[in-house]
């Protein structure tokens, strides 16, 4: 469960830059991103892509109780 957790978190992290990119430059072709609208709605997206993954993962064992 850990490793799904670990790819949603990474998926999300990566789009996060990646709609951020596309949002300043307002288009990005190799995503069929036209507008800053679908840029932000990435960034949004990806924001709960990466939360969720980091809920997955949950705490280290250094802080976990005992």
């Amino acid at each position: 469960m850990t490793t799904v957790g670990l790819i949603i978190f990474y998926i999300g992290f990566f789009g996060f830059f990646i709609g951020l990119g596309a949002a300043i430059r307002g288009n990005l072709q190799i995503l069929r991103i036209n507008n800053r609208k679908q840029a932000l709605l990435l960034v949004l997206l990806s924001f709960v892509l990466a939360i969720v993954g980091s809920m997955i993962i949950g705490p280290g064992p250094e802080n976990t109780l005992q």
